[in-house]
């Protein structure tokens, strides 16, 4: 089989995301072809384009709602570890799409930055608008329109607890 240059799933159904030296391929409960058979066509790809996949680093997730009670997870691929947490392009996703993993995050960060330059530093009020904005401002809005919605009633307490 000859491979052009593009990686494109075995399926119109299931779909790849790359990223710099990453790729995401995303396969729906109910496809034709299957997430083994996906990652095998990824693996032939790279080896035809002279490519290796760091099999150390492929992971895999299986996404589903938080309110599913009667799921049974599918036997994870050969080698490759399950995870329920992981890091897309700098947000937190989980399996059952909470967010608490990403405001945990976002408040270590935010905290740490606050303490770290912001205290103690004689700035006047206006610097220190600033210089909050850029550091901890933007660690807090970073796509938090996409997930507001899913936020506890807990995690928007403990955000809003950073401007008080």
């Amino acid at each position: 089989m000859v491979y052009s240059m593009a990686l494109k799933t075995l399926s119109q159904r299931n779909s790849i995301i790359k990223f710099a030296d990453d790729t995401t391929i995303l396969v729906p409960q109910y496809s034709s072809i299957s997430m083994e058979e996906e990652f095998q066509h990824v693996q032939r790809w790279s080896a035809a384009n002279k490519l290796q996949i760091n099999v150390s680093k492929t992971k895999e997730i299986i996404f589903r709602c938080q309110c599913t009670r009667r799921f049974t997870v599918p036997q994870p691929l050969p080698f490759i570890e399950q995870i329920t947490v992981t890091k897309l392009l700098g947000i937190y996703v989980c399996a059952t799409f909470s967010t608490v993993t990403h405001v945990e995050h976002i408040l270590t960060v935010a905290n740490k930055r606050m303490k770290n330059q912001l205290k103690n530093q004689g700035l006047s009020r206006a610097a220190l608008d600033v210089i909050f904005n850029a550091i901890v401002l933007s660690v807090v809005t970073y796509v938090l329109l996409s997930f507001a919605g899913q936020l506890s009633k807990a995690d928007k307490g403990r955000l809003d607890n950073l401007f008080c």
